[in-house]
């Protein structure tokens, strides 16, 4: 897949259109936000953020903290499917002053977020013995989160930074399924694109990577956030491990694409039982070496739900465990592939077989809620 020479000769890594329009600080109920540094294009956006916490409160580098924030879309804009995940990571807690913590937003969507809104709801302190406490930001059962932080994203979010392959009616054919490509876009932070899936599941995981002028290549990361419906096509991204110079670039490689299908129903044969607080499965044929974990992450989630943590283990045992995280709620989200390992999800201290448990559909394959 040819890139625009004329077009990638255009882009620099160095300095970006939204820089010129970092959004002002935000202050709200003694708390305020400062914008350091912005990076983004399409539906990636990085923000450094310095956090000014009232005068008494003392972030330490040794406590945990998690920053409960999300894109807000334009009414206007929510006429299909959206989701988005993200994460922060501290780089500075209490090292100039005691009320300053300083850190990166890191957020990926299914949708073009330039022309929204970034909105930090609260922050959350875990500290090492395991205590957790609201920094700021409140909460009400009812309503769902009751302050906000909110920054504008630029219309025109480093669009000089964005190559866009004409891609439309491009296809892949793999077990029967064939994935058709309806758009892409490649910035230096990653790729996204919009496809449809000729099948009942629309979740192909494809491995990327851009082919450089000196002969080398530069893949993706295996990562990959998926959301859609096959109605109006569904988007993926996934991510480069550090921003890419488009300039060199000379093509987008497709390394492999199986377009997963599920198992037949009829051999997903569980054992289920609830014991010790735990709800456990246990399956009753081997899987193979080599199999691969389902990578399906739910597209059902409310506003407000971000995904926290994954990990994944292939071979014998193919698992794959998703943490959710809104607010002081935690969602746990685990699939594993048939095999004859058991795996469980913890419950509470006083869960038993009397424990009633409700048969769901997650997608449209049995699961247990």
């Amino acid at each position: 897949m040819e890139l625009n020479g004329e077009e990638a000769q255009k882009t620099e890594v160095e300095k970006t259109a939204a820089e010129s329009l970092l959004p002002p600080p935000v202050e709200h109920k003694g708390v305020t936000i400062t914008p350091l540094r912005l990076l983004g294009t399409k539906n990636k956006l990085y923000l450094i953020l310095e956090i000014r916490a009232p005068e008494g409160t003392v972030f330490s580098p040794e406590d945990r903290y998690d920053l409960f924030d999300g894109i807000r879309v334009p009414e206007e804009r929510r006429t299909e499917m959206l989701g988005s995940s993200g994460s922060f990571t501290v780089l500075e807690a209490g090292t100039r002053e005691p009320n300053i913590l300083v850190g990166a937003a890191d957020t990926t969507a299914s949708f073009d977020i330039g022309g929204c809104s970034y909105v930090v709801r609260a922050l959350y302190r875990k500290t090492p013995d395991g205590e957790r406490e609201t920094v700021f930001g409140g909460w009400d059962p009812e309503t769902g989160p009751t302050d906000s932080w909110e920054f504008p994203i630029p219309e025109d979010l480093n669009q000089d930074q964005l190559l866009e392959p004409g891609v439309e009616g491009l296809s892949m054919t793999d077990g029967g399924k064939t994935m058709t490509l309806l758009s892409m876009s490649v910035s230096p932070l990653g790729v996204w694109w919009k496809y449809q899936l000729d099948g009942e599941d629309p979740w192909p995981r494809v491995r990327v990577a851009l082919r450089m002028r000196d002969g080398s290549e530069v893949e993706a990361a295996l990562g990959q956030l998926t959301m859609g419906d096959m109605g109006s096509g569904c988007t993926a991204s996934v991510d480069f491990a550090k921003p890419v110079d488009l300039s060199q670039a000379e093509a987008m490689l497709a390394l492999c694409a199986p377009v997963l299908a599920a198992p037949a129903k009829s051999s997903r044969h569980w054992k289920v039982y609830v014991d010790l607080g735990s709800i456990q499965w246990k399956g009753a044929k081997a899987a193979k070496a080599n199999t691969k974990p389902p990578l399906w992450q739910p597209s059902w989630l409310p506003e407000g739900w971000a995904l926290e943590a994954g990990q994944t283990r292939d071979g014998v045992w193919p698992e794959t465990h998703w943490e959710y995280l809104c607010g002081e709620e935690t969602l746990s989200f685990s699939l594993c592939a048939p095999s004859d390992f058991g795996f469980c999800q913890w419950l509470d201290p006083e869960a038993s077989g009397k424990t009633p448990k409700k048969a769901a559909q997650i997608q449209g394959y049995p699961a247990d809620f």
